[in-house]
Formats: C-alpha cells, structure tokens, sequence
C-alpha cells in the first residue's frame, strides 16, 4: 500500500468513524489492517476485522484480525453493532452481492447499522490510468464486478436493510450507505418474520 492508498483510506475510516455508537462492537470487512480500530477518540471502535489479504491473525487490546473472504469465512457465534465495508462491494462478483448484503444482516443485533462505501463506474477507468502510473497499489487493482451505486439501495432493501442515509463524496465518485437492520426481514432469506416471532 503507498501513500495514496493510505491516504484514500484514512479518508473513508473517517467518514465511517462518526456513525459508529460509542462502545460499538464493529465487523469490519475488507479491513486490511487495524486503522479502524485505531482512531483515537469516543468512537473508537472494537471488534473484528476480516480481509483476505491478511497473512496471519493478528490480535489487539480492542480488535482482532483474521484472514479469509467474506461472506465465507464469516466469524459465526458473533453479533454486531455495525457492520463496515469499505471499498469492497464494488469488487465482489455480481452472483455474490445478494449474499454478502444478507450476511451482514445476519449478523448484526436488531437495528445494527450496516455501513458501505461504493465507487461511481466511472472510477475504473480513472484507477486503470492511475494503476498504469503506479499511483496506486494493492487497494486498487481490481475493477468493478457487481454493485452500481444506483442499484445499491434496492440490494440493501431485499436483503432486510432500511437505507437511512446515502452520501455522495469525492465530487461523486464515491457514495456512502448507511443501512439499518429491518425489524421483522430474515436476511437468510429475504421472507418477512411473522409478527409473533420473537427471533
């Protein structure tokens, strides 16, 4: 990773920071390394970090990271508060979007957030250019396979989210989505619960 891609993410760790509740415990997916669980402040996060670029766990006083590719190797027996992806759904095949979007609501508590970062398709071609430049390094060699941003809330619909925010950043290139975990959705499947179920 060089200096830009350190910079492009410190840049999205910030704007994910500010939307996580104090105590929050955070699945971070595609993490590379503990920046997020680094932040210093209130909203300092603690939990688990997934990435399969990872070459052994690596465990911290608030954090662990393991390898392994999500929806995968998920870490099971586990809740979260907040689920974040960042700079990942872009680059998951188009078969697999639907997968991941409903393991992360399988896995958060009732009314988990789920937070995502999705680039503009445009991006790819600034990236193929920047890639030839060597501009950027291992965050960016993949282009996009799957998730548009336009398509992004209907994705998050099916799999039992509520979109509660959608930000576009970096003169549009980039868009956040904030989810929350639907009452009454399993993201198993996609079925609403009946109204008694209490699970």
């Amino acid at each position: 990773m060089n200096r830009i891609d350190r910079l492009l993410q410190r840049w999205r760790v910030s704007q994910a920071i500010p939307r996580v509740p104090e105590g929050a415990r955070v699945l971070e997916v595609g993490c590379f390394d503990d920046r997020l669980f680094r932040c210093p402040g209130d909203r300092r996060a603690h939990g688990v970090g997934v990435d399969p670029l990872l070459d052994q766990a690596v465990e911290g006083s608030r954090f662990r990271l393991v390898p392994g590719a999500f929806p995968q190797d998920r870490p099971d027996g586990e809740q979260f508060v907040v689920i974040v992806m960042l700079a990942v759904l872009e680059h998951v095949a188009r078969e697999r979007i639907e997968e991941c979007a409903r393991t992360r609501e399988d896995l958060l508590v009732p009314d988990g957030l789920a937070m995502a970062t999705v680039a503009a398709p445009v991006v790819d071609v600034i990236l193929a250019v920047s890639i030839r430049l060597k501009l950027f390094h291992c965050m960016a060699v993949e282009e996009h396979q799957g998730l548009k941003p336009s398509t992004a809330p209907e994705v998050f619909t099916r799999a039992g989210f509520s979109l509660v925010r959608w930000k576009r950043l970096q003169l549009g290139l980039n868009n956040l989505f904030v989810s929350r975990k639907s009452p009454g959705i399993d993201g198993r499947n996609g079925e609403r619960r009946p109204a008694n179920d209490a699970g």
